[in-house]
């Protein structure tokens, strides 16, 4: 629960304010009335003392009507005193009298005190004078000066919580109320929220050290916006270029295989067929784009090292001899020697090189086997031999996509790659996908 700069402010006041009421009414008043009741009756303890003297004469004397007469005056002058009673040792009334009128029986109020003397003379027990005084009236002044010393304290602090708050307000809560709103439009890039007036204390430090921040926020807001604009002309720049090396790639790409297939007349758009195969399966397996398109650039020249290989041998009608074949397994080598020295942004070369390798180890020209052929490879690789089983070739007819399917099915993860082989299967079956070109 978030709490208020005010109730902070006014929180510490209320505290000092509720100790002081505390110390007022639960220490210093009752000090100070403690103190006025001992002086009172200090003063009482010495009038008795000299009625004590006054009474031994007339009590040697058994001058009961005497004393009456004193003790009735002495209460008559002294209205505090609440009630009087003189005992004789033996413990016998002499004061009042029976039959005299003294003070009703009342029940002592809160300040009434008791204070008794013992009348000796020469040692000898003479009896005991016994006061009741009541304090309240001689108190009453001390109370209504307390009650007004209380009064005074609480509008005094009631009158600095009220000063208090209102400079509060002023100076402190609103200003800052005023910077948390700028900050929060600061941090959505508004840089023109109107500020509090500086002052000449630390609020006004801190207002002028957040404008001169804001003041950098700006400058840098609009720094970055200049920089990210230039930056996006740059990546858009760059973007053009790259579009136009590929674009000359492809161009470039395209004449290999168009040269290539001018050479083998029997297998003329194998490639590019290949190439749409290999894409469509990549697509089906989710690959990133820039793999698929490295993938549809690489299958369009894979067959490139069959430059090298004799026209007469690559359009030869009957069945190769075995020299024959090995002179055609050079091409994936012959391919990746062309390729070699070409600064390709993808591992064209590789894939070259790589797609007659199988998963087993009995492709060529390296043996090589499982992951140490890289994927695009193990794809062209099953979109070659689809194509290859589909397609017409000098020294037999098409076999038919039916033919394919059961080749890659049957060498599934021997052969050819497992993922690449499921992707071809759905495209086939449920796309009923149709080779062209």
């Amino acid at each position: 629960m978030s709490v208020s700069l005010r109730a902070k402010l006014l929180a510490p006041l209320l505290l000092v304010g509720t100790l002081m009421g505390s110390y007022l009414y639960g220490i210093w008043i009752p000090r100070n009335l403690a103190a006025d009741e001992a002086a009172h009756l200090r003063a009482v303890d010495q009038h008795l003392d000299s009625v004590v003297e006054s009474l031994i004469p007339l009590l040697l004397g058994n001058q009961l009507d005497i004393i009456n007469e004193n003790l009735t005056a002495l209460k008559q002058k002294n209205a505090i005193w609440h009630r009087i009673r003189l005992v004789n040792a033996t413990g016998k009334p002499l004061y009042p009298l029976a039959g005299t009128q003294g003070l009703p029986a009342s029940p002592p109020g809160p300040d009434v005190r008791t204070l008794k003397k013992t009348i000796q003379y020469l040692g000898v027990a003479l009896g005991t004078l016994t006061v009741e005084v009541d304090l309240a009236p001689a108190l009453e002044n001390t109370r209504r000066e307390n009650r007004s010393l209380t009064i005074m304290l609480f509008f005094m602090m009631a009158v600095v919580i009220s000063i208090t708050i209102l400079t509060a307000e002023l100076a402190v809560r609103r200003p800052v109320h005023q910077l948390a709103k700028a900050s929060k439009r600061l941090a959505r890039q508004d840089f023109d929220t109107p500020l509090p007036k500086a002052s000449r204390d630390e609020i006004g430090a801190l207002v002028g050290s957040f404008a001169a921040m804001r003041n950098d926020l700006r400058s840098y807001h609009a720094d970055l916006l200049h920089e990210i604009g230039e930056r996006k002309a740059a990546e858009e720049a760059t973007v053009r270029a790259q579009q136009e090396v590929i674009d000359t790639l492809e161009q470039t790409i395209g004449v290999l295989s168009r040269a290539i297939e001018m050479r083998d007349p029997y297998t003329d758009g194998h490639q590019k067929r290949v190439s749409q195969l290999a894409v469509a399966i990549a697509e089906e397996m989710a690959l990133p784009a820039d793999t698929v398109t490295g993938i549809r650039l690489g299958s369009l020249i894979h067959d490139v090292g069959k430059i090298r290989i004799p026209a007469e041998i690559l359009s030869s009608p009957r069945k190769l001899s075995q020299i024959e074949m090995d002179i055609i397994k050079t091409h994936p080598q012959a391919g990746h020697d062309i390729l070699a020295g070409t600064a390709f942004p993808w591992q064209v070369a590789r894939m070259v090189l790589e797609h007659h390798e199988r998963l087993d180890g009995s492709g060529y020209p390296n043996q090589l086997r499982g992951d140490a052929i890289c994927q695009e490879a193990r794809i062209i690789a099953v979109a070659d031999a689809v194509e290859a089983i589909n397609s017409h070739r000098p020294y037999r007819p098409a076999l038919g996509i039916e033919a394919a399917m059961e080749e890659i099915r049957k060498n599934r993860a021997t052969l050819y790659d497992p993922d690449a082989v499921d992707s071809c299967i759905r495209i086939m079956e449920k796309r009923n996908y149709r080779f062209w070109g």
